[in-house]
């Protein structure tokens, strides 16, 4: 994209080595178009319909509503099970020594973390136990934990196309959680 937008500039562009030429102000139907011309007709939808686990969904989720590549999704959805197996290990310890505060921070963390990597389920699990924790309903508050660790148990079984190494260090964090 460029603002210069004299005769002859596009034959300039292309020659320089650009892939494609648009000029401003952008005109809404040539940039679909062009765009189309290289996105193709996979949309994000269309590989959300492929996807078979949780994790892939997640991914396939934040690329199509952030526009994120699905590869640098499915990246970030990784780290975020990362950390998510971390606080969680952290609102486990928090409900042990009953600290609603501490608890309470932790689970508003979670549920950020959750909701902006498109995890909508733990995320609403996450609010729902950082409600629970207001009141210090300590038992219904690990029972949330409980539903929040089998879905985090869910995305570690099927992981996304993450290297060896990766799926090992998830593993090892979440027999580090049940351990606890």
């Amino acid at each position: 994209m460029t603002a210069h937008a004299l005769e002859g500039e596009d034959k300039k562009c292309l020659a320089a080595g650009m892939d494609d030429y648009l000029s401003k102000p952008v005109d809404k139907e040539v940039l679909l178009k062009t765009l189309n011309k290289w996105i193709g007709s996979g949309s994000a939808s269309s590989i959300r319909d492929e996807a078979q686990t949780y994790a892939e969904i997640i991914a396939c989720q934040l690329s199509e509503q952030s526009g994120f590549d699905l590869p640098t999704a499915q990246k970030l959805v990784g780290e975020y099970i990362k950390q998510a197996i971390d606080l969680l290990g952290q609102a486990r310890r928090a409900l042990r020594l009953q600290d609603s505060l501490r608890l309470q921070n932790i689970l508003h963390q979670l549920k950020g973390c959750s909701g902006n990597i498109r995890a909508a389920e733990i995320a609403r699990l996450a609010d729902l136990a950082f409600r629970m924790a207001r009141r210090q309903t300590w038992e219904e508050i690990a029972a949330q934990l409980g539903k929040i660790e089998a879905l985090l148990d869910n995305l570690v079984k099927y992981p996304l196309h993450n290297s060896d190494q990766d799926n090992i260090e998830l593993i090892d964090r979440q027999e580090d959680l049940a351990d606890e």
